[in-house]
């Protein structure tokens, strides 16, 4: 378990800090670990193991239930995001972290953890993700109308004064493939208009370009 410095430390941080004894089977929590949880500081509201196991949302308490065991089993660190019930503001998004102490014969002595509350991150994170779904909805449904039109439409890097898109149409009319389109866009041009044309093409493109 953390020493007295550190756990100073996590108290300034504002995580909750929880102690399971196995020897005992009694569970201790912090002040801060109360107000997590929307308890008083001063109230010893949850004391029993089972009674902090009941507030985790039923689609996670499995999962928290598997990881715990697989690190008393000496697998790998306890450090798990799970959705508490709190007293006043429903269902929080908490971070628990724990470890183990072991006797000489490999049985467990007692568990010293932490609890913070990571919903805002949480909240942050799953609105990126949205957005980013939302984005790649919106670009999805460009991109099928840019490949089901039937006139040639490209979109251009003017500051390279490159081509970074180009249609299936843009192929299909110049008779090339949109690779080799946007490979040599100025060359597939120049083949592609009508030699009297080219002339007013080059001026229209300088003009656009100033």
């Amino acid at each position: 378990c953390a020493q007295p410095a550190e756990l100073l430390a996590m108290q300034a941080c504002g995580v909750g800090l929880w102690v399971l004894d196995f020897r005992t089977t009694r569970f201790e929590v912090s002040p801060r670990f109360r107000e997590v949880l929307g308890f008083e500081a001063g109230v010893a509201e949850t004391q029993r193991w089972d009674d902090l196991f009941a507030l985790i949302h039923a689609d996670d308490a499995t999962r928290v239930a598997a990881e715990l065991e697989n690190h008393l089993d000496g697998m790998w660190p306890f450090d798990v995001e799970c959705r508490m019930v709190t007293r006043h503001d429903g269902y929080r998004w908490i971070r628990v972290t724990g470890q183990a102490e072991w006797t000489e014969d490999q049985r467990v002595v007692r568990v010293c953890g932490t609890a913070e509350d990571v919903s805002a991150r949480r909240e942050a994170e799953e609105t990126i993700r949205r957005s980013a779904a939302q984005l790649r909805e919106s670009e999805e449904r460009f991109r099928q109308m840019a490949e089901n039109m039937t006139d040639m439409f490209w979109l251009e890097d003017t500051d390279r004064r490159n081509l970074i898109y180009v249609n299936a149409a843009c192929g299909l009319i110049a008779d090339v493939t949109v690779e080799d389109f946007l490979a040599d866009p100025r060359g597939i041009w120049e083949r592609a208009v009508h030699g009297e044309d080219r002339a007013q093409r080059r001026l229209h493109r300088d003009r656009r370009l100033v």
